[in-house]
């Protein structure tokens, strides 16, 4: 649940924001902010932060509904499993604390990646922005 949830906000979101900001940043839209007195990493990058910090546990569940809903289809489809047996048993050994301790792993492991993600987003930006004006001055 948390790892698989993890890895789809890091590669498919993560690359968005980068894109995005980064495309921000060469089209100094981040400087305009800075002009007109807003602090871009709270008006640009603390919104994403606590998206991703809010629904990266609510993915986490969706995604173990998901893999009890998998293991259904595997079992009773292709094994041959009797359904109501398969769900009497897996409702049977599921506990709360199953689900619960893999929502906490989502709130507490997301947020050093959202700190490198942002961190290296931030970088993107005052790489270019450096480069370019050693290049045009």
């Amino acid at each position: 649940g948390p790892v698989i949830a993890g890895l789809m906000v890091a590669g498919r979101i993560g690359a968005s924001m980068a894109a995005e900001i980064g495309t921000m940043r060469v089209t100094e839209q981040i400087d305009a902010l800075s002009t007109l007195a807003t602090n871009p990493m709270k008006y640009l990058v603390a919104p994403r932060l606590i998206a991703g910090m809010t629904m990266l546990p609510l993915l986490v569940l969706v995604a173990d509904v998901i893999g009890v809903f998998g293991g259904y289809v595997v079992s009773v489809h292709k094994l041959g499993f009797n359904p109501a047996n398969y769900l009497k048993r897996t409702f049977e050994y599921l506990q709360v604390m199953d689900v619960v301790s893999g929502l906490v792993k989502a709130g507490v492991l997301e947020r050093p990646a959202c700190d490198e993600l942002l961190a290296r987003i931030i970088k993107l930006g005052c790489d270019y922005k450096a480069e370019w004006r050693a290049d045009y001055g």
